[in-house]
């Protein structure tokens, strides 16, 4: 498969909005999100991701042919979009919402992923020393920041079908 680099880019300085003020706030907050579906002019199916320094470029093509060379053109039928959140749990009961990978061993970690309008947990993982009680917290915590991404996420696929 060919390597094309692309200068494609786009700025988060118009998407950032207001910046959390105190330690509190910035413990419980995302980085710099911003999305963008349909990159590539022509193509549907093609996403920019940029979350912090993290940046995703993504292209889904298709139909393909099956095994009797015939190509089956279909439709993909989207039920719903997957958030997801990953939180620290110091060992005071702290929680910091997408931790920088410098964390310290003494800390638990909790990631859940859902989708929202089938209302399914699809990914769970508890790491660390938490009591029941304080896993059930850290849980319900990592969902309701992980729903706050919903509406950004929906609004930038429906953008994209414009």
């Amino acid at each position: 498969m060919p390597f094309v680099k692309s200068t494609f880019s786009i700025p988060l300085e118009n998407l950032q909005g207001e910046q959390p003020r105190s330690s509190e706030e910035k413990a419980h907050s995302f980085r710099p999100l911003c999305l963008r579906c349909g990159v590539f002019g022509s193509t549907r199916g093609s996403a920019y991701v940029e979350f912090g320094r993290t940046r995703v470029l993504a292209q889904v093509y298709g139909p393909k042919e099956d095994g009797s060379g015939d190509c089956h053109s279909g439709t993909i039928t989207v039920l719903d979009v997957c958030v997801a959140c990953h939180i620290s749990v110091s060992t005071l009961g702290d929680y910091c919402v997408d931790p920088p990978s410098e964390t310290t061993k003494d800390e638990s970690h909790v990631t859940v992923g859902l989708l929202p309008n089938l209302n399914q947990i699809v990914c769970c993982d508890v790491r660390g020393a938490l009591s029941l009680n304080q896993s059930s917290k850290a849980i319900s915590f990592a969902l309701d920041k992980a729903l706050k991404l919903y509406p950004v996420v929906r609004k930038a696929v429906l953008a994209g079908l414009t």
